[in-house]
């Protein structure tokens, strides 16, 4: 099981709407890599808003293991029970009958509660195993890792469209595309990158490495070293940079992000989760998070660091450096966006790519909404 903590919090507004596992690194998400790894099915202990599992029953307490982050490999194995540290953080739980049956995802998620728990189980250094995630900026470094780890070369599943006078350039990376993707002739992908299933890349895009796109995506313009987790349109011209954007989101045309100050300084950004308050990512080059449902007119800047929430429509040439969700942002200033009116344009926006919005989705944007 992949567990959550109290810092899922660092991945807002990303984490309002599914869990920290199911964020987006190089070519899909923690969960299905870490399935990889293990070579078994893999659950996840989280909030009940974020779409997470139940604790475990007395049927499945002795083989209870509990990870964290991004994993590449197995930690070697010892006896239970045992703690698998990362940088002072406790990434990995290897649970006897014992200590499975007082854990539950609830005291996971509460600090106080995990440490009296855990205490007096005996630790050991996995760093080389697992990369710890706080924030959702780091999800970038860990998407380049995860991007170089792919096999090398040029990998095109025999269902996708490459078409005549497409460049994949494998020569700094590795590029992979999945089942059901259309490269469009003159589009430009450089590796290391990682299109999904259905993606569609169009006409004179470029994608340049570091990049991880789909599934279902639309994208033309430049992106360069952005996860784009699924679903979303970045259809027109402009550039995406040092991003990472959810899903059902529509970029407009000549949507430009900033990704580096004009004094080349680190760049900062408001806390997930706090009161506004700025902190230092120790980045360089930062552009944005752009929630889930989030939409934005033709020709809006974005300015490094920025941070754009759930179901929030900006028709405005500039974008706040926060925004919140459910905000309606015009050059007259930012009111709230009607809670029906949202609902009804995420249905029409997920029939288009034949999905549909499920009555525990609906319930989650009406909980965001309100709170």
């Amino acid at each position: 099981m992949l567990f959550e903590d109290s810092g899922w919090q660092g991945f807002l507004p990303l984490t309002l709407t599914r869990t920290v596992a199911d964020l987006r690194v190089g070519a899909d998400t923690i969960r299905a890599q870490l399935a990889a790894v293990v070579d078994a099915q893999v659950g996840v202990w989280a909030r009940p808003a974020g779409g997470g599992g139940a604790a475990t029953t007395a049927n499945e307490p002795i083989d209870l293991y509990l990870a964290r982050g991004w994993w590449h490999r197995v930690p070697a194995a010892r006896e239970r029970p045992w703690l698998g540290m990362a940088n002072d953080t406790v990434a990995f739980i290897a649970a006897d009958a014992t200590l499975a049956s007082r854990l539950q995802p609830d005291a996971l998620l509460n600090p106080a509660a995990a440490d009296e728990i855990l205490a007096g189980v005996p630790r050991y250094e996995v760093n080389d195993c697992v990369a710890v995630l706080d924030w959702w900026w780091q999800l970038l470094d860990v998407n380049t890792a995860a991007l170089a780890a792919l096999p090398p070369g040029v990998h095109v599943d025999a269902s996708a469209d490459v078409r005549h006078g497409a460049v994949l350039d494998a020569t700094d990376g590795p590029i992979h595309v999945g089942a059901g993707a259309t490269i469009h002739g003159t589009a430009h992908l450089q590796g290391p990158c990682a299109i999904g299933r259905d993606c569609v890349i169009l006409p004179q895009a470029s994608i340049r490495a570091g990049s991880s796109v789909g599934p279902t995506c639309k994208v033309g313009g430049e992106v360069e070293e952005s996860i784009l987790i699924g679903y979303s349109n970045k259809q027109h011209h402009g550039y995406l940079g040092h991003s990472v954007v959810g899903s059902w989101v529509n970029l407009g045309a000549g949507t430009t992000t900033s990704d580096l100050k004009s004094t080349y300084g680190t760049v900062s950004t408001t806390v997930p989760g706090g009161d506004g308050e700025l902190t230092d990512t120790g980045r360089q080059f930062l552009g944005a998070v752009i929630g889930d449902h989030a939409k934005t007119a033709i020709d809006t800047g974005i300015n490094a660091g920025t941070a754009i929430g759930v179901a929030t429509a900006i028709f405005n040439r500039s974008c706040p450096a926060a925004t919140g969700s459910f905000r309606w942002i015009t050059e007259t200033g930012a009111t709230s966006y009607d809670i029906e009116r949202a609902i009804s344009v995420a249905r029409r926006v997920m029939q288009r790519r034949g999905k549909h919005l499920s009555a525990v989705e609906e319930e989650r944007l009406r909980t965001i909404a309100t709170h």
